[in-house]
């Protein structure tokens, strides 16, 4: 929403908002040809409120002043170029208005450069490498089309009518200058309402400026028709829209830059696409081809590098839920696995197996950190041999592994309580770390969502699980369920073997020193 602007701002803005509404009705429903108090009356006037607006603008903000400063004297020689160009009284300008209007006009776009060049400061400078190519091609799509489409007529139509061909190439060419500074934006920035209000003022400024150059050059130039509508429209776009900072610091707010981000480059290569079909049909100057070529190549290096960009940032996203030691789930891929289980409405009912080693500290004091992260690497490989496809096994931290496992059939206190039997027994058997045979064990807490009461926080889950494992730690057995008694649980196991006999004279922890 605009924000509003007090006192003399929101009086000048209101004024100018009338006098183009008074203007464009004048001209649409108005009588046709040239009409002094249409023409240099109310076409000036509206040009002129609408550059006074952004000079009170530009008083009270000196933040942004340099860029809208640029704008108030850009719309102000604008202004000062129709009143010459207007004050006659047939529909032909006189050629003696001609030269001088000409050169009124040209003054004023420099100025409409540095505004937009001053505006988008800093941004081109901070491009990353996949925004910069999309200027790039965006800035060679519409130099493609400005050397194939309005040079080539341009050029002949001053020669033809005795305008010097570098005063008449003076409009198109300050266009295409800040249209493309306004692409190049567009594609560094993102989509922002400031940048999109000037390239359509100037869109509108260029197809005006279009229609003026060809007309003048042949010396059939009427006023008061609805080119000059179109005119006061982009003066009243860049001056009542643009200039007006929507969020108070120069730009909108950064929005995400997904699906836009293809616009320009798009854009771009359609239009190449375009001018290549003429091509084949119509001479088109080589320059032009060329650039419309350069164009699509452009924007298939841009594709390859989005593609490597997207390729790169999925690898980051499984990175950052992945344990770089074990490869399994960290912390974090365990939470996100937990928040999508347990997202309302909870169709399948799961577990989690929260557990950590037993006598893992003394494998790292005794034989080192190196020999740890084997074993922990080794006891991974078992655990995820164990559990089932559908089950997500994730190293917390440490010697700490957790489960998260749907069970879509049966009690599944009972599904879980069974699978930590199972991981219980696989880690039973001996470990060979670093030539020594050492043996560690594992005690599982299980805790199950939803319970009787409906369904249960991931927080809540996992402290549930956390709490049935030092529970577990507590009995002489190693897995124990939230909410059911030690002894209350289907093939209760004693601590021990758990039915994976060990091998005769292996000790329970480290061997004895020098063994």
């Amino acid at each position: 929403m605009r924000p509003q602007q007090p006192g003399a701002a929101a009086l000048v803005r209101r004024a100018a908002l009338v006098a183009t509404g008074v203007y464009l009705s004048a001209l649409l429903v108005g009588p046709s040809g040239h009409h002094i108090w249409r023409e240099l009356v109310l076409q000036v006037l509206a040009i002129e409120l609408c550059a006074a607006y952004v000079w009170v603008l530009a008083a009270r903000d000196r933040r942004h002043r340099g860029w809208r400063v640029p704008v108030a004297v850009w719309i102000t020689f604008f202004g000062l170029g129709n009143v010459v160009a207007n004050a006659h009284t047939g529909d032909v300008q006189p050629q003696w208005t001609v030269v001088p209007s000409l050169l009124l006009y040209v003054v004023c776009y420099p100025f409409a450069v540095v505004a937009v060049a001053m505006l988008l400061r800093g941004r081109l400078r901070a491009a990353r490498p996949g925004p910069a190519v999309d200027a790039v091609v965006g800035a060679l799509a519409i130099g493609a089309a400005f050397v194939c489409f309005v040079v080539p007529p341009a050029v002949e139509s001053a020669r033809a009518g005795g305008v010097p061909v570098a005063l008449i190439l003076a409009f198109p060419i300050c266009d295409v200058v800040v249209l493309t500074l306004l692409v190049a934006g567009i594609a560094v920035s993102g989509p922002e309402r400031i940048s999109g209000w000037f390239a359509l003022g100037i869109a509108l400024f260029g197809s005006a400026d279009w229609w003026f150059v060809v007309r003048i050059s042949l010396g059939d130039w009427q006023t008061g028709t609805p080119v000059d509508g179109v005119w006061v429209l982009g003066a009243a776009v860049v001056s009542l829209l643009a200039a007006p900072v929507p969020d108070g610091n120069g730009r909108t707010a950064s929005r995400t830059w997904s699906a836009a981000a293809l616009v320009v480059p798009f854009a771009a290569s359609l239009t190449a696409l375009t001018i290549l079909a003429v091509g084949s049909r119509a001479r088109l100057p080589m320059a032009g081809v060329v650039l419309a070529v350069t164009a699509i190549l452009a924007a298939l290096s841009r594709l390859a590098l989005a593609y490597t960009s997207e390729r790169r940032h999925a690898e980051a996203h499984v990175q950052a839920r992945t344990d770089e030691l074990t490869g399994l789930a960290n912390r974090r891929g365990l939470y996100e696995a937990l928040d999508a289980a347990l997202e309302p409405p909870l169709a399948v009912p799961v577990v989690v197996l929260l557990g950590d080693l037993d006598r893992f500290k003394q494998v790292n004091d005794t034989l080192g950190h190196s020999a740890g992260d084997d074993l922990l690497r080794e006891a991974a490989l078992r655990l995820l041999a164990c559990v089932p496809e559908d089950a997500v096994l994730a190293r917390l931290g440490g010697d700490e592994f957790a489960v998260l496992l749907p069970v879509p059939d049966g009690d599944p206190r009972d599904g879980g309580h069974a699978l930590a039997l199972a991981l219980v027994r696989t880690l039973d058997a001996p470990f060979s770390v670093g030539g020594v045979r050492v043996s560690v064990s594992v005690t599982f807490g299980v805790a199950h969502a939803p319970d009787d009461d409906g369904p249960v926080a991931r927080g809540d889950l996992l402290h549930r699980a956390d709490l049935a494992m030092y529970s577990a730690k507590r009995t002489p057995r190693r897995v124990a369920v939230h909410g059911r008694p030690p002894g209350d649980a289907p093939q209760d196991v004693h601590a021990g073997t758990h039915g994976v006999p060990r091998p005769a004279g292996e000790p329970s922890g480290l061997p004895a020193p020098g063994a």
